[in-house]
């Protein structure tokens, strides 16, 4: 039976208020530490996100054996790090100085600037929530519509433990409100920020060719833009050593052809990525299964 994704990302309230604590005593260094630990009690026992792990840098990257098990070990404390660095950048605290490299921003400015805000199409790779705390300088909010069931009370704990420092996250709920949130932005000029490598049981997907082997990518979002002409940009904020990150954004444009043709540029800039940086694909089921 294949592993499908059911929602939930890695990732809990729990594991956020660990790091926090880490973090304030030992600070960022002390926290990524305690990730060797973490990241090999994973790799042990956790069996079917290793497994699944395992089976993407063997079968789709061609790592051999050896290999694939160390590139596993390194992608949950790659995730890890993306963990700790949230609540030290949501959190406020001040003892660590994040530095960034924007490439496309530019794109970002150009949307923007048309009035009609648009669409920052991500994935499950990186650190894209961070990505809003970098563009803030931009002249428009940027938000976040997450789908994670636990991600509300997620975002209520580092609410406790921020100071001023506003999170703009829209959560998608069965009531569809987040539609209408997501509408209100755009007529404001502003951003929205979403994953397109991930779709529930029970919703249009449509294949696209990934990784040499066809995939399923969610087409709500796609036929969206497409339907309304929104303009969108594909973009990932990838890590770079310990305290640095680089954006990247591809050219804004608005899709004149289908939904499909859509969703193969997307399935193309996701794989260019992926194979950039393998580590940092936070996939845990088979993608690759319907």
């Amino acid at each position: 039976m294949p592993v499908k994704w059911k929602g939930k990302s890695r990732g809990t309230l729990l594991g956020y208020k660990i790091f926090m604590l880490f973090f304030r005593f030992s600070g960022l260094t002390g926290a990524y530490f305690l990730l060797v630990f973490v990241a090999l009690y994973f790799l042990l026992f956790s069996p079917r996100d290793s497994r699944v792990v395992y089976a993407f840098y063997h079968k789709r990257m061609g790592y051999g054996m050896f290999k694939s098990i160390i590139a596993t070990y390194k992608n949950f404390f790659a995730f890890g790090q993306v963990i700790i660095d949230k609540v030290a950048i949501f959190s406020g605290i001040k003892t660590v100085d994040f530095t960034y490299t924007f490439e496309g921003e530019h794109y970002l400015e150009d949307m923007i600037a048309d009035g009609k805000g648009g669409m920052m199409i991500s994935a499950h790779i990186g650190n894209i929530e961070v990505a809003g705390h970098f563009l803030k300088r931009l002249a428009t909010k940027i938000n976040v519509v997450r789908t994670d069931a636990e991600h509300t009370a997620i975002k209520d704990y580092l609410d406790s433990v921020t100071a001023a420092q506003k999170k703009n996250f829209i959560l998608v709920g069965k009531n569809m409100s987040h539609i209408f949130e997501i509408d209100q932005a755009l007529k404001n000029n502003e951003l929205i920020c979403l994953t397109g490598d991930r779709f529930l049981e029970n919703t249009k997907a449509l294949a696209s060719s990934f990784m040499s082997e066809s995939a399923y990518f969610p087409a709500g979002m796609f036929h969206l833009a497409t339907r309304f002409r929104i303009p969108y940009s594909f973009v990932f904020a990838m890590k770079e050593g310990n305290h640095h990150y680089h954006f990247y954004a591809t050219p804004a444009k608005i899709n004149e052809g289908s939904i499909k043709d859509m969703i193969d540029e997307f399935s193309i800039a996701l794989e260019n990525m992926v194979r950039k940086y393998p580590e940092q694909w936070f996939n845990y089921y088979d993608f690759w299964a319907r």
